[in-house]
């Protein structure tokens, strides 16, 4: 017979077991939440990249301003309009990544009267501007006369303010860094170089009056480049970096394009012009502005994206949590956000210094950054450091491996300076009359100023096609393995 008395102290154990169990896998979890709510201070790097220092700008002079206010209604300045635009965007809430689409292009207040862009008929996209490469834009743009003049036409007024704003001293972006920030409508500037590579065209068809034709147009090239180089020659953001090298390089492939059509003597009678549509920039790209608005873009783009443990525990109470309370929770808790900016800002001064590099040592500094950012990254294949990054900061960690970009801003610019020089080794060929069967020659006795930037050599010839060529470091920019001019005389 069982006795109540003999069983009873046995089942009082089981409910102190499982408190004890509970306690046993509670404490670990309570540890670890505790442990990721202490965040880390701001790192000097990431007081580098948040403080970057603007320079004064008057709104006045600043052509950005003025790009962004470019259709201003009538009796109101593009710098007015564009302060009114700015000031009405950073004055709303910043989003996080979680909730923002991709960033708008310029637009301005629905009801608000203002000049449009007018692209009618509106051109297919794949055929809206000149191709930068492999095309001759001054024949594309022949080809498109009666287009590209409708639409010059239609937008009078916009490229007059164009014009007018390129004669401004200052460039500087005054958005707030964020996912949403819109981007500037660029697709006008790349028009105005179709329009220009059009004139330039047509005045060199022209029966008569060429060279005072093809010296207006040209001016207007020159013009547009040292409006660029200028612009980069200040810390700029990367948008306005990447878009006006691109720009700068369609300058040059127009140049390259009316070569192949002028004759010795115009083109020693355009030597000055030509000087400056081909001058060097007077020296490398200042890239920590731009290196800094990615850290201040990955910054805002965090911006309650977490919104605290108390919250997602409220909303799987409630049954209210759009994912799945456990990956909710586990996300939020391992979230330190001050730490999580900290490893961005590391990464960020890794990407400068690769910016920075010199192009023969490009390689080696990108190999040794490299090293340094794999090593904050989750190591999966390394059990030990991966548990001990998990104790803290592990959602973090993540967020700031993805948020690094793969980036070849640098190995562009190299690119781009490696084809100038093609283009003015050309030019000095073609104005000193050197046929194509001595060319190799004249290559081989120029110095390192008109070398191929990225190996120190001189610059490659392939007699056989009768091309200069190079092979550009950012393959996948180019999407090819050489960049080559012809040079057919």
């Amino acid at each position: 017979r069982c006795s109540w008395s003999r069983i009873w102290p046995r089942w009082r154990r089981v409910p102190r077991v499982f408190f004890w169990i509970f306690l046993v896998l509670l404490v670990p979890v309570v540890c670890f939440v505790v442990y990721n709510r202490i965040d880390e201070a701001p790192s000097e790097l990431a007081l580098k990249f948040e403080n970057m220092p603007d320079r004064k700008v008057a709104d006045a002079d600043n052509a950005w301003l003025a790009m962004v206010g470019l259709g201003a209604p009538d009796g109101v300045s593009t710098a007015e309009w564009g302060r009114r635009k700015v000031d009405a965007f950073n004055a709303t809430p910043i989003r996080s990544v979680a909730d923002s689409g991709a960033p708008s292009s310029e637009s301005s207040p629905p009801g608000v009267s203002h000049v449009p862009m007018r692209p009618d008929p509106k051109p297919p996209t794949e055929d809206r501007h000149c191709p930068r490469r492999d095309v001759d834009c001054l024949q594309w743009a022949l080809d498109r006369a009666p287009r590209l003049r409708g639409y010059q036409q239609a937008n009078a007024v916009l490229l007059t303010r164009l014009d007018a704003l390129m004669q401004l001293p200052e460039w500087q972006a005054r958005y707030q860094q964020r996912v949403d920030t819109p981007m500037l409508d660029w697709g006008i500037l790349a028009a105005q170089l179709d329009l220009l590579a059009l004139d330039l065209a047509e005045a060199q068809a022209s029966a008569s009056d060429v060279d005072v034709d093809v010296d207006a147009s040209l001016q207007k090239l020159a013009g547009s480049v040292e409006f660029w180089q200028r612009v980069r020659a200040q810390p700029q953001d990367l948008f306005t970096v990447l878009f006006s090298g691109a720009l700068i390089e369609r300058a040059y492939w127009i140049a390259n394009a009316w070569l192949d059509r002028a004759g010795q003597e115009q083109i020693t009678r355009h030597g000055l012009l030509l000087d400056r549509v081909l001058k060097p920039a007077s020296g490398p790209v200042q890239w920590q502005r731009a290196v800094a608005d990615q850290y201040l873009l990955f910054r805002n783009g965090m911006a309650d994206l977490d919104p605290g443990l108390g919250t997602v525990l409220w909303r799987c109470v409630t049954d209210s949590a759009s994912e799945g309370c456990l990956e909710s929770l586990t996300t939020s808790a391992s979230f330190a956000p001050q730490a999580t900016f900290n490893l961005q800002a590391i990464n960020c001064e890794q990407i400068l210094r690769v910016l920075e590099a010199s192009p023969r040592d490009h390689e080696e500094v990108a190999a040794d950054a490299g090293r340094i950012m794999q090593g904050l990254f989750p190591q999966f294949d390394d059990v030990g450091a991966l548990l001990s990054q998990l104790s803290y900061n592990f959602t973090g960690r993540v967020l700031a491996s993805i948020g690094t970009p793969s980036f070849d801003w640098s190995k562009r610019e190299h690119d781009r300076e490696a084809l100038r020089r093609m283009i003015v080794l050309k030019r000095m060929a073609l104005e000193s009359g050197v046929p194509a069967e001595s060319l190799a020659s004249v290559i081989s006795l120029q110095d390192s100023t008109l070398g191929n930037p990225l190996t120190g050599n001189p610059l490659d010839w392939d007699a056989t096609s009768r091309v200069l060529y190079f092979e550009p470091s950012a393959k996948q920019d180019w999407k090819r393995e050489r960049v080559e001019i012809a040079y057919r005389r």
